[in-house]
């Protein structure tokens, strides 16, 4: 029997991603909340010297989790639905987790005053202090269904901040790779699961709900690198020609002008066991997202990119809950 339960109901507190602006009000002022200042009333984690406690709340602020080794032990998900309200269709190609990377930052920050007070001075100092903040996403492609999982998530990101977003594509079966031929060619069913993950990313945030309100501010992705690992073992032939549709998708999706708000660079890099084995490097492809291209055929390609799920609009392509 699968460990895998599909259909199952999503948590909305479980899928909320803890940002910075959530959490303006909070006092960063006040001292903690205990009635005497004895040493023996201080809670454990008090004990400690701060320069340990910070390492602690560090740790705490990038939620992180091991990804599953193969879709059967990926956990409860739930099948997007696709469309209107009134005649929501099943788009079985994307099974989403009913959670992202789980943290307790509420409880944390409602402990007392001065971890409160520790933890949001830690998050500001990192926010202020680098350029953009790191997030992983695990992805297993098997047959034509995608399974996301969030792995690392900057908790207490800014809502300016941009991201690194790095998608690790570990293909088990290569079906879903395989380019549709003809005019217009296509992209292959992969390229339009993972366009839909990144959509809603950028709009809705990774929680891809659609009771949640989809952000004022789009998130901004500095840098996508997708890795592209290998877990096919029956037909290893196939993988190079995977890597091929990849790259071509994001060299394309990296000449579309209505995408330089949100991304700038795009990566992919091809992880070979065997080449790796052989002592060769990791081969890697890199595209500058354009600031402009051609007005006509930004029309033409408009519907194209629709249907492949990369509309950049907030009501593309979500699950309905």
């Amino acid at each position: 029997m699968s460990l895998r339960t599909l259909d199952a109901i999503p948590n909305i507190k479980s899928l909320h991603w803890p940002k910075r602006d959530y959490y303006a009000s909070f006092s960063t002022s006040s001292t903690q909340d205990r009635p005497g200042n004895e040493a023996q009333d201080n809670p454990l984690l008090l004990r400690l010297p701060r320069e340990l406690r910070d390492m602690i709340y560090i740790h705490f602020l990038s939620a992180h989790r091991s990804a599953p080794p193969s879709p059967p032990f990926s956990g409860p998900r739930i099948f997007r639905l696709e469309g209107p309200a009134h005649e929501l269709k099943t788009q079985k190609d994307i099974a989403y987790p009913v959670t992202i990377a789980q943290t307790n930052v509420d409880a944390l920050l409602q402990t007392n005053r001065l971890i409160r007070s520790e933890v949001l001075e830690l998050a500001d100092m990192r926010n202020k202090s680098t350029s953009s903040l790191p997030a992983d996403l695990d992805i297993m492609a098997t047959g034509y269904v995608l399974y996301p999982l969030w792995t690392r998530l900057p908790l207490l990101a800014s809502q300016n901040t941009p991201l690194n977003l790095t998608v690790r594509l570990r293909i088990f079966s290569p079906e879903a790779f395989r380019a549709q031929d003809g005019p217009p060619r296509r992209p292959c069913i992969a390229s339009h699961g993972l366009l839909t993950l990144l959509n809603q990313f950028i709009t809705c945030g990774p929680a891809f709900t659609r009771s949640g309100k989809p952000s004022d501010s789009p998130t901004v992705i500095d840098t996508l690198t997708i890795r592209l690992v290998n877990y096919d073992i029956y037909t290893p032939r196939m993988f190079p020609p995977a890597v091929h549709e990849m790259v071509r998708m994001c060299k394309a999706l990296s000449l579309r002008a209505d995408v330089r708000p949100s991304l700038r660079r795009i990566c992919v890099v091809e992880e070979d066991a065997e080449r790796r084995a052989l002592g060769a490097v990791e081969r890697e492809w890199g595209y500058d997202v354009v600031s402009s291209c051609d007005e006509e055929e930004l029309v033409e390609t408009t519907e194209i990119w629709a249907e492949m799920g990369f509309a950049l609009e907030a009501d593309a392509a979500r699950f309905g809950v």
